[in-house]
């Protein structure tokens, strides 16, 4: 059931809410939920999740943990550029700071506040463009 559910979001992995309670505290904490749908076969709504931070653009390589750290995000703190000028940086938001922001834009997606789901998800593009979640709830 989640298969076809993963190449629709574009994810590497998808989880159900189920599978992720049982995680541990830690490991549920690196899970995202992506959306809430309607499974064949089943009456009532699965939360899915995703654990995707770890995979690269093209889903074949891997970040490294140190790179989590660093996502693109305008108005933030920022960071050097390797190789740039002292004053050159580049903004960033850690990983927690986008996952909140994205379930912000999920939950107004299921609430239907299209505009503040809109919105929020745009933003979580403009900062990650390669989270296809994102872009598939817009």
């Amino acid at each position: 059931r989640l298969e076809a559910a993963t190449k629709q979001f574009g994810a590497p992995i998808l989880m159900s809410g189920e599978f992720v309670e049982k995680l541990s505290d830690g490991n549920q904490q690196l899970c995202r939920k992506i959306d809430s749908v309607f499974l064949v076969g089943k009456a009532e709504r699965t939360n899915l999740f995703t654990w995707d931070f770890w995979t690269g653009p093209d889903m074949t390589t891997n970040h490294a943990i140190s790179e989590l750290h660093l996502l693109t995000k305008k108005g933030s703190r920022s960071v050097k550029k390797e190789g740039g000028n002292p004053d050159e940086s580049d903004p960033v938001v850690t990983p927690y700071e986008y996952c909140a922001k994205f379930e912000d834009g999920e939950r107004a997606y299921e609430d239907g506040d299209w505009t503040r789901a809109t919105s929020r998800l745009f933003e979580c593009q403009k900062i990650l463009k390669e989270d296809y979640p994102a872009r598939s709830l817009i």
